[in-house]
């Protein structure tokens, strides 16, 4: 399992959007003398400057194969939910 700790020194480009259906928020950070660029995380996740987090890759050093991550500061975990999307409430059947 790749997992990766890093400190995020600097965000940038935080835009919330959808791919393939799943609510995602993009966002590109700073980490001592990493920098990655458009990094998919599941949902609206707090991404903020200084926060450190412990990220699951699927693919090692590669944070476009981001699945989630665990929020140092309050234990807070992101991830994608397992399963199809829920049917939202206006759109069940009466």
């Amino acid at each position: 399992m790749p997992l990766e700790t890093v400190r995020l020194d600097r965000v940038f480009g935080v835009v919330q959007t959808s791919q393939n259906r799943e609510q995602v928020t993009l966002f590109g950070f700073e980490s001592a003398d990493r920098k990655a660029y458009s990094v998919a995380a599941p949902g609206k996740p707090r991404i903020e400057s200084g926060m450190t987090i412990t990220a699951y890759l699927a693919e090692a050093g590669n944070w476009q194969t981001l699945i989630g991550w665990r929020d140092h500061e309050n234990g807070v975990i992101v991830c994608k939910p397992e399963g199809p999307p829920s049917v939202s409430a206006q759109s069940r059947p009466s």
